[in-house]
């Protein structure tokens, strides 16, 4: 897939409470994809008469931010979400986290078994 999408929201606020049940997801991680996870502050950001900012206007500002690095991308956002509130102060935390795949594969390393206990032991 190309261009920025949102991935379905599958429960509750994250920590909120320690007995609600979470819903796995595995999705693939593409070389060169970047992975945004955000608090309802920045969507729910609202301006002076009360619009909020909301999946839309985040998914414009990704697809704009489009050959910014990761931390750049967050900071793209966020001045977007600004922005767009005005003088109105914040209301709520903002939290953006960005993960970024470059399209290096992790490298493996088979050592004889004298070197893996050794490893272990050092706490690898």
């Amino acid at each position: 897939r190309s261009g920025s999408f949102l991935l379905e929201r599958t429960g509750p606020i994250v920590g909120l409470r320690e007995d609600l049940g979470v819903t796995d997801m595995e999705l693939p991680f593409r070389a060169g994809w970047r992975l945004l996870l955000f608090s309802d502050g920045l969507t729910e950001s609202a301006n002076v008469d009360g619009h909020q900012f909301g999946d839309d206007r985040i998914l414009h500002a990704l697809a704009t931010s489009i050959g910014l690095s990761a931390r750049e991308s967050i900071h793209f956002v966020l001045e977007k979400a600004a922005g767009f509130r005005g003088d109105k102060p914040r209301s709520d935390d903002m939290t953006v986290i960005a993960f970024e795949r470059d399209g290096e594969l992790p490298i493996r390393y088979s050592a004889p078994a004298s070197e893996q206990a050794e490893a272990l032991r050092a706490g690898w």
